[in-house]
Order: structure tokens, then C-alpha cells, then sequence
């Protein structure tokens, strides 16, 4: 974009000098458009100079944003395990049992699922008690995103005639290791 206004001001320039060229008046005028791309010209390059310091800047933020999420991944890591991958696929298949909860018979048919995810949790509570206070609280953001929708379909399916009995036991246990989590102070 620079090099387009640079030639249109040196072609208005030319066009200028050449129309008044035999003139003292129009040396004059073709002096001062001179000047005038010159001072166009340096604006130009002064305008484009801070636009790519903005984009030096913003790159810098956004790489540095990037570590930060690279660092909070990596804290969640512990021997191996990847915390925040493990308790996401929990809270998404507790998710899932609940959805297909419509009566006890879906109640009772879906309870399994629901153990499993309480054993999982119940697995991954000693590893993420070894977590440093960052990484818990790394957690704690993660799990503030996807808890509530959670523990709404929780209330929703506890609350259906002849459900809570059989669903609440294992669903209170999950949902209180998981409020646990995401209660750590940010």
C-alpha cells in the first residue's frame, strides 16, 4: 500500500510539473507538490512503521498467551496422566449417561456408566491432590467452564419420579469430587 501512494503522489507530481514547467509560477507549484509527496511519503512510512510495531506487539502477546495455555496443558500432566484430558472424557461421559436418563429403567441401565466415571474420578483424585497450587487452579478454571451444565442435568435427572434413588448415591459422589476441584482458590 505504501508503493501505491508513493507513485500516485510522484505521477501527480510529474503530471504537475510537466503542465507548469515553463512558468516561474508553475516551478513553484511543482516545488511545493515536490514537497508535498515528500512529506506524504514520510508519513506513509511513519504510519507503516507503527502499524508493524501494533503487529510486533500483538504477535508478542498472542505467543505469549500461548505459552501460558502450553504451560497450564503440561502442569496437568502428572506421571503421564493428562488430568485435564482424563477428567473432560469423565465429565463428558457422565454427560452422556445422564442424557439418556428418561425413567428408572434408563436410570438403571445407565448407572454403570455412571460408576465407572465415579471410579475414574475416585482413580484420579490421588494424582491431582499431588498437583502444584498453579496446576489446581488451572484445573479449577477448566472445570468452572463445564461444571454447570453438569450439575443442571444432575438436579434435572435426580429430580424425575423414581430416578433419584438410584442415580443420586454415585451421582452426589461424582459431583462432589468435581465441586472439590473446582473450587480451588484462583
Amino acid at each position: 500500500m505504501r508503493w501505491l501512494v508513493i507513485i500516485v503522489v510522484v505521477a501527480v507530481a510529474a503530471f504537475l510539473g510537466y503542465r507548469y514547467y515553463s512558468t516561474d509560477s508553475g516551478q513553484q507549484v511543482a516545488e511545493q507538490v515536490g514537497q508535498a509527496a515528500t512529506e506524504a511519503t514520510e508519513q506513509v512510512e511513519a504510519a507503516a512503521e507503527a502499524v508493524t510495531e501494533e503487529v510486533e506487539e500483538a504477535t508478542d502477546q498472542a505467543t505469549g498467551t500461548a505459552q501460558q495455555a502450553a504451560e497450564q496443558v503440561s502442569a496437568l500432566t502428572v506421571d503421564g496422566v493428562d488430568l485435564g484430558q482424563e477428567i473432560g472424557t469423565a465429565v463428558s461421559d457422565a454427560t452422556s449417561a445422564l442424557d439418556g436418563i428418561t425413567d428408572k429403567a434408563s436410570a438403571e441401565a445407565a448407572l454403570p456408566s455412571l460408576e465407572a466415571v465415579k471410579t475414574k474420578v475416585d482413580e484420579l483424585a490421588g494424582t491431582v491432590s499431588e498437583l502444584p497450587q498453579a496446576a489446581q487452579e488451572a484445573l479449577a478454571s477448566l472445570l468452572a467452564d463445564g461444571l454447570p451444565a453438569l450439575r443442571e442435568l444432575a438436579t434435572k435427572v435426580e429430580a424425575m419420579e423414581g430416578v433419584g434413588p438410584v442415580v443420586k448415591p454415585t451421582l452426589d459422589a461424582i459431583m462432589a469430587k468435581l465441586d472439590a476441584w473446582a473450587q480451588q482458590p484462583a
